[in-house]
């Protein structure tokens, strides 16, 4: 078997193993104190939000296939805790409506890809 199809059949079986894993990491770095920010790129915090939870569902989508709609629910509930905890755990973070509206943009945005995808695979097998 061509290394390539093993490293690939171990990623799909480890699936969910990295979705956690990416949970894991992503609200360690949520709730982390960070330094105030004078200056740089501005609103880069929502892209970063939007970006993050993007990766998370395209990744949930692949590791729960058949409860896709169930994940990005939660994954929206996941995020308003997050920014909730921003706000009462942190002293230099905020709880912010804004990311999390990024957040629901991000999940919003992979949903949608991943049907795309989906379909183009789909018209792929029927010719």
């Amino acid at each position: 078997m061509p290394k390539n199809l093993i490293l690939k059949n171990l990623v799909l079986r480890n699936l969910a193993l990295f979705f956690w894993l990416f949970i894991i990491i992503v609200s360690y770095l949520m709730l982390i104190e960070l330094p105030p920010k004078d200056g740089g790129i501005p609103h880069i915090d929502k892209i970063q939000h939007m970006l993050v939870l993007m990766w998370l569902t395209m990744i949930g989508q692949l590791a729960y296939k058949p409860h896709r709609y169930w994940l990005a629910a939660a994954l929206v509930l996941y995020a308003a805790s997050t920014e909730l905890l921003q706000g009462m755990l942190t002293t230099t973070r905020l709880a912010s409506v804004n990311d999390w509206l990024a957040d629901i943009c991000g999940i919003a945005i992979a949903m949608v890809m991943f049907n795309l995808l989906k379909k183009r695979r789909m018209a792929c097998l029927n010719n």
